[in-house]
């Protein structure tokens, strides 16, 4: 039978490789939106356990501000509680609805509503008692301990539906990873397939140079399926080629690149500073200098990623250097699990759109490649020398095996990670590089991919166990991938040796489970500090009352007695001594409640939710300056607000740290000058900066930084307070990306600045 001609086999070719892409298009989109629905459920599921902690938290918000009721009488400690009451019919509500898919949860949501009802009428009778009948009734219910069974019983069920919740999120979360490697292995698959048919319409296109054309299909898959980012560049820094790795990093197209000074690329035209640190380099590296250093690049969304970078002299047989390759290893630490899968679910949708267009573009480089036929000689010289360049010069360890397992090459780096030269290792089985019992299970695997086409390694990064020459065993990172030739496929491992990183992680391990036993060992102290320490205070204030009764009535009998004089010295002991030691004793017995409330207030900040919004801080100022008008008017002061540009940030706490700003310029007027209060502020640089200004007394410079301590306080002996504010607000302002710094002469007055992010 005749055998067709070479045209009409390429158009059979091309055919064939639409129709792979096709169908890998369509199965890509059916796997994704699979993994849409999945990860919408994670969403669902994710929602319910916030809403849950958030219920449990208002509830304790309730309760603690009952506590701070009955032992002060002070009304604002009733906010918690009204917040509660606000938000907790919402919160049951969005639980209800987010429960309708499980009866299980429906059951013990059912149980949940009564006993939270019934835990909020208890508090509001304990209000009541303690506004009609005093402290002493009231903190006697709370001694009593009632309600803390019911309080139990909803932390209990609350519990329950916590853990049902997770167990659920956990099986979604192994489904989504199911769908997404089902769908990664579909497309690397079907786009395999593809790539391999054009491969063979140019195989019988250039028959001729079959050995050079092998070769550059070999140096090329590895040089652009490696993880790295690489390139080529002259001595005198402009680029001559970069691989797919490089060029998706920042979604730039090689025309767009090449032939450009590598420091104008977008790999680099973010920074001056590293413009210029990357001119120096190139200058040092094309003396015949290795140049390695951590740069920061910018991704395409704006977020910036930190390489491994480095640049290596490439010389020709007279030593004289006429390539640099630019290496870079991205180190920047892996994202959250959740983060990379809606990540990934991303990509995925652009890797269909990717596929299509790199499949049009590989039919337009054959044609231009069909009609330079003439120059494709050359061509296919300088790229195998620079192909081999990097291959033998790359930090990586590179080693290729045909389809027996046997070692065919392998470059610098290997040679150095496993110890074995080239000589010594090639035409071996690459298991002698693998400690028991990978050893003997390789063959087996390749058996199994050649015999069934289901890969378990093959285009899949994982970490593995390597055995050196002088039979060392140590970890790896290890990417395998396939390349089809004409006549017979290799295979392409990547190692790096991960030594040195295992054992910075296990040491970051042992130190996150300190921190965590750190943590706890806090949290204890704090809650002795905020329930048992107070108990022994209430009692010590409450006995002194009743000795104060006592000697108003010891007095009351003196002076109603027959007339007989009182023993000596008792009517002075009661008309001052006693009074003023009660008095002294009192006082003792405020200060340590407040600073009590104040400790526990302050260890509460870093578990307070955030609610991060654009701010209008000329509205935020003057309704701040309406609240405080009272004082304001009895300091005998004024407040100019001037214009003020917005910022982002939580309203409430940003909204404390002002109002504890203007406070403290009340608080420490000059009693020689009327007070004068300004608020100005400006945007620059991404940041708006506002600016408190008094005309005080001022604050000396070696008591400028102690300020912002806790419980340091400027003059305890003239002012109230616990010494709290300024630290309060510089912890909210470091959680909010914010800062406060001071700047003051003593006599003449402070203005505090506050940076916050601008809107």
């Amino acid at each position: 039978m005749k055998e067709p001609p070479p045209e009409r086999r390429l158009v059979l070719g091309f055919a064939l490789a639409l129709a792979f892409l096709a169908i890998s298009g369509a199965l890509s989109f059916w796997n994704a939106r699979q993994l849409v629905a999945t990860s919408e459920l994670l969403s669902h599921t994710h929602r319910h356990i916030v809403v849950q902690e958030e219920l449990l938290a208002r509830l304790t918000e309730a309760e603690t501000g009952l506590f701070g009721f009955v032992l002060s009488g002070d009304e604002t400690f009733l906010e918690p509680y009204l917040r509660a009451t606000n938000l907790v019919g919402r919160l049951l509500t969005e639980l209800r609805d987010l429960t309708q898919d499980s009866p299980v949860q429906l059951s013990r949501l059912a149980q949940l509503e009564p006993l939270i009802a019934n835990r909020l009428q208890f508090i509001r009778h304990r209000i009541e008692v303690r506004r009609q009948e005093g402290m002493d009734a009231a903190a006697e219910w709370v001694r009593k301990g009632e309600g803390k069974q019911t309080m139990d019983a909803i932390r209990r069920l609350l519990g329950d539906m916590t853990v049902e919740e997770q167990n659920l999120l956990t099986e979604r979360e192994q489904i989504s990873k199911a769908r997404a490697k089902r769908t990664l292995l579909v497309d690397v698959a079907f786009g395999g397939s593809s790539l391999a048919l054009l491969a063979a319409v140019f195989f019988l296109l250039f028959r001729e140079n079959a050995a050079r054309q092998q070769s550059e299909r070999r140096f090329r898959a590895i040089f652009n399926q490696t993880f790295e980012l690489v390139g080529l560049l002259t001595p005198q820094g402009r680029l001559l080629e970069a691989n797919d790795t490089a060029l998706d990093f920042v979604k730039a197209k090689r025309s767009e690149v090449v032939d450009r000074p590598f420091w104008e690329t977008p790999w680099w035209s973010h920074s001056r500073a590293a413009q210029d640190k990357l001119k120096a380099a190139i200058a040092e590296a094309s003396e015949g200098k290795f140049v390695r250093y951590e740069a920061e690049l910018p991704r395409p969304d704006g977020s910036m990623a930190t390489f491994d970078f480095s640049l290596k002299p490439v010389r020709d047989v007279d030593q004289q250097v006429v390539l640099l390759i630019p290496e870079g290893r991205e180190i920047t630490e892996r994202k959250a699990a959740e983060r990379a899968l809606q990540q990934a679910q991303e990509d995925l949708e652009k890797r269909v759109v990717e596929r299509t267009a790199a499949l049009a573009n590989a039919n337009e480089a054959l044609q231009t490649e069909i009609e330079d036929h003439k120059h494709s000689v050359i061509a296919l010289r300088d790229s195998d020398q620079r192909l081999r360049a990097i291959f033998n010069t790359a930090v990586e360890g590179i080693i290729t095996i045909d389809e027996r397992g046997r070692i065919e090459t392998l470059n610098s780096s290997a040679e150095r990670i496993f110890g074995y030269s080239a000589a010594e290792i090639i035409g071996k089985n690459v298991s002698c590089l693998m400690p028991s019992p990978y050893r003997d299970e390789h063959d087996r695997y390749i058996d199994d991919y050649l015999r069934t086409g289901r890969p378990k390694i093959i285009g899949i990064g994982r970490e593995v166990v390597g055995r050196r020459k002088d039979g060392t065993i140590f970890p790896v990172d290890l990417a395998v991938s396939e390349v089809r030739l004409a006549d017979r496929r290799i295979f392409t491992g990547f190692v790096r040796d991960i030594t040195e990183r295992k054992r910075a992680e296990e040491k970051l391990a042992e130190l996150a489970r300190t921190l965590a036993e750190k943590n706890k060992e806090l949290e204890t102290i704090v809650y002795v500090a905020s329930h048992d320490l107070r108990s022994p205070l209430v009692n010590i204030q409450g006995f002194t009352k009743e000795l104060s009764r006592a000697c108003d009535k010891v007095r009351s009998l003196l002076s109603e007695g027959s007339g007989a004089a009182a023993p000596s010295g008792l009517t002075e002991l009661l008309a001052e001594e006693l009074p003023e030691s009660m008095s002294y004793i009192q006082a003792g017995v405020t200060k340590m409640d407040a600073l009590l409330s104040g400790f526990l207030r302050f260890s509460r900040l870093g578990r307070a939710a955030l609610n991060i919004q654009r701010l209008d801080m000329s509205a935020m100022l003057a309704s701040i300056g309406q609240a405080m008008e009272f004082q304001i008017q009895q300091a005998q002061a004024s407040l100019k607000l001037n214009p003020l540009p917005d910022c982002r940030g939580d309203a409430t706490q940003i909204n404390q740290v002002f109002s504890n700003l203007i406070d403290n310029a009340l608080k420490y007027r000059d009693p020689r000058r009327p007070c004068v209060i300004a608020v100005s502020g400006r945007a620059e640089g991404g940041r708006s900066t506002y600016a408190v200004q008094d005309n005080g007394i001022g604050i000396a410079r070696e008591h400028q930084a102690k300020i912002f301590e806790i419980f340091h306080r400027l003059n305890p002996s003239l002012n109230e307070g616990e010494g709290l504010g300024l630290t309060i607000a510089q912890r909210v302002l470091e959680r909010q990306e914010g800062k406060v710094w001071v700047e003051s002469e003593p006599g003449q007055g402070s203005t505090f600045f506050v940076s916050l992010p601008a809107a």
